[in-house]
């Protein structure tokens, strides 16, 4: 299987690279876009399966190509089994992520949430990511390492593991049509 971390800028895709990983090899900093180049590795302790890293994404920037019109994109596409979408906790839902995700379920992947930054994982999360409509998801914390055990048996339990697309995308979106003057608005 191959996981691609896709996310914006700074959410800590690097960070959760390098610890599947288990090489500190992608430059990891506090300041945004840091992360230009492409990176693949194999999964520690996971047999068969990569993780490749991706610069931030960006939608509608008129000085760089968005993400999924590059070419390197659209060469990894085929290769790729799963997205990995990474968003940060204290910015838990986002319009930008979710026209992010948008598109990349235009490509017929399946796409796990990876909640990062959880670091009090005492504490109750905030269940915004939910607007998503992602099924599977997971609250990590790359600086106390937490959550990451948890993930990795779910990639060598689960049923994707063993086979491929098996999980079918629904669309929750619902459409309100009427004549004028009917009350849509109000409902």
């Amino acid at each position: 299987m191959n996981f691609l971390l896709v996310g914006r800028p700074n959410v800590g895709k690097s960070s959760i690279y390098n610890i599947l990983s288990g090489f500190n090899s992608n430059i990891i900093h506090k300041e945004s876009e840091t992360t230009r180049d492409w990176h693949q590795e194999k999964i520690k302790n996971i047999s068969g399966s990569y993780i490749f890293d991706s610069p931030g994404l960006i939608l509608n920037d008129d000085k760089k190509k968005p993400f999924q019109k590059t070419l390197i994109f659209k060469n990894l596409l085929n290769k790729i089994d799963i997205f990995f979408y990474v968003i940060d906790y204290s910015s838990i839902f986002n319009l930008l992520d979710k026209k992010l995700i948008d598109e990349l379920r235009k490509f017929n992947k399946n796409i796990i949430l990876l909640v990062n930054k959880f670091d009090n994982y005492k504490k109750i999360p905030n269940y915004e990511f939910y607007k998503y409509g992602i099924i599977d998801y997971f609250f990590l914390s790359c600086s106390h390492n937490y959550g990451f055990d948890l993930l990795k048996n779910f990639l060598t339990d689960s049923k994707f593991s063993k086979s491929k697309n098996i999980f079918s995308f629904h669309d929750f979106s619902i459409a309100i049509f009427g004549k004028p003057n009917t009350g849509k608005s109000t409902l």
